[in-house]
């Protein structure tokens, strides 16, 4: 259902969460105000940062987890990932994969959207730069990398 909309650029998924403008304003602020701040903080002062995210906006990701579907919610999430993206690129964002996913994490709970920040380890002999990569989950899909991460990488741990 998700990818009739890139593929035949038709829109099935009815319904889609809307988000008020000052609100998304607001959480491009957080992600690049985040993203930026994340270098001088350690990941145990951000998963810290996350849970108190989650209680403080825990009636409202309810509320959308109730209302919405799962592909509502994850079109929803892929449609603000590019968003975020294009202001990240003109500002310099960092390239590291636990910022990116921190700050996306952050942004995405900041309006109400249930995600996961998951921390994994490399299941095969890659010859990678890395040995862990991070990335965020919605519902298990993949939101800011492609959805064979799931098979190439471990998960070692879910915020």
């Amino acid at each position: 259902m998700i990818f009739s909309y890139f593929l035949c650029n038709k829109d099935q998924v009815t319904n889609k969460i809307k988000i008020n403008f000052f609100k998304l304003i607001l959480s491009i602020i957080v992600y690049l105000k985040v993203s930026l701040k994340y270098k001088k903080k350690d990941i145990i002062v951000e998963s810290k940062a996350i849970k108190a995210m989650r209680l403080k906006h825990n009636k409202m990701i309810q509320k959308i987890a109730k209302k919405y579907n799962s592909n509502e919610i994850i079109f929803t999430a892929l449609r603000l990932h590019t968003i975020y993206r294009f202001w990240a690129y003109i500002f310099r964002q960092s390239d590291l994969c636990l910022n990116r996913s921190y700050a996306l994490t952050y942004a995405l709970v900041f309006l109400g959207i249930p995600c996961d920040l998951v921390i994994g380890r490399s299941e095969y002999f890659l010859n990678l730069k890395y040995d862990f990569h991070a990335w965020v989950e919605v519902n298990g899909f993949p939101i800011n990398d492609s959805i064979g991460v799931k098979s190439q990488w471990h998960k070692l741990c879910i915020m």
